[in-house]
């Protein structure tokens, strides 16, 4: 198939990129690297669809770039589902964020948790959508924000060409609200950790429905004020993962676990806390089951 000059000059570019890889290098510095001055100032219709600017899209969109972003996050292993192209496998080297490839989404695992299942619409950037985004730039050197914009189709294009791979196993994590109260973490198909945890009492109740680890600690200083209005404070915290706004997992010592004691986070033992925080990290998707809920995941 021929070849443009400015295609010809890509593909060398990438060829340049896998040699800095080698060097242990990330995705970010790769780019930075194959970019000479002369390359940042080519006019916008000399630039290869494939690395075209797009859009920021966070939560919420409906674009073809949304479709686009879950066919190259599925491929590259940062959704647990499979991006079957129906048109021929070449054809995905053309993919752009405006035109992406014709296919069918399938899960990668028999057993996807329901709650975790439910969160998926391929034409929509939603949260499942953001956990993505959140590990692939923690992965290759990218600010941490959930945003998907030039940057982050940039570098997924080249991780594309390339076929670099996430890194760490799809996790995902499961509190039960139920007596006992447990905290659960799905990896690649099966449940590999259980703990006894405790949630929110009914005045400062940990916010249900699926959120991402935004910002980890490993200890930190603990304050605030009580439903009852006494100020708390608690120092040296340890393996703190916040999910939303002020709600995080940890570890803290308490005679027992099992119930609702908390204003607001998950708490667990210390040992559990710290086995949690290896298991995860900025991107994995927290759900917190509504209290009632009997049937454990």
């Amino acid at each position: 198939m021929r070849q443009t000059k400015s295609v010809r000059r890509h593909r060398m570019l990438l060829l340049f990129a896998v040699c800095t890889f080698a060097a242990g290098l990330s995705v970010s510095t790769a780019m930075a690297a194959v970019q000479s001055p002369s390359q940042s100032q080519t006019p916008a219709r000399e630039t290869p669809s494939s690395i075209a600017r797009p859009r920021v899209v966070t939560i919420g969109d409906e674009t073809a770039s949304v479709l686009y972003l879950h066919e190259v996050l599925s491929e590259l292993g940062y959704l647990p589902l499979e991006f079957v192209p129906t048109t021929p496998v070449e054809a995905m080297y053309d993919l752009s964020p405006d035109s992406p490839a014709i296919g069918l989404f399938r899960w990668r695992y028999p057993n996807v948790p329901d709650s975790l299942r439910q969160l998926w619409n391929p034409s929509t950037y939603n949260v499942l959508t953001k956990g993505a985004v959140m590990t692939f730039q923690l992965e290759h050197g990218l600010p941490v924000d959930g945003f998907a914009g030039p940057a982050v189709f940039r570098a997924l294009q080249l991780s594309f060409e390339l076929q670099l791979h996430a890194r760490h196993p799809y996790r995902y994590v499961y509190v039960d609200q139920s007596i006992p109260q447990t905290v659960h973490v799905w990896q690649d198909g099966r449940w590999v950790f259980r703990a006894i945890c405790s949630t929110g009492i009914q005045a400062a109740a940990t916010h249900t429905g699926t959120h991402v680890i935004y910002l980890r600690t490993r200890s930190q200083t603990m304050d605030g004020i009580s439903p009852s209005g006494r100020r708390y404070r608690v120092d040296h915290v340890p393996y703190v993962s916040f999910f939303y706004r002020g709600e995080a997992l940890h570890g803290l010592v308490r005679p027992r676990y099992g119930f609702p004691q908390s204003v607001g986070c998950v708490e667990m033992s210390v040992a559990d806390a710290k086995r949690l925080w290896e298991l995860t990290d900025y991107g994995t998707l927290v759900t917190i089951s509504a209290p009632e809920r009997t049937q454990r995941p």
